[in-house]
């Protein structure tokens, strides 16, 4: 279903801050897809050319990150 699907999440923003409640779901959200295969990246920055470096420890074979 999620194969090949690229998703990123921008869960946390100091300017707009979110229930922890909410974001918990959308990790959840978020690990489900990859563990179907999406390409997911739970800390994107929209004001950032690159995603911040906090949790993405799995790497694919082709080299592309993967959530734990």
């Amino acid at each position: 279903m999620a194969r090949n699907a690229r998703v990123g999440l921008w869960l946390e923003d100091p300017l707009c801050p979110v229930e922890h409640e909410l974001t918990g779901g959308y990790r959840t959200l978020g690990n489900s897809l990859a563990d179907r295969g999406a390409l997911v990246n739970l800390d994107i920055d929209p004001g950032r050319s690159k995603p911040r470096s906090s949790g993405n420890t799995g790497v694919r074979p082709d080299g592309r990150k993967r959530l734990p």
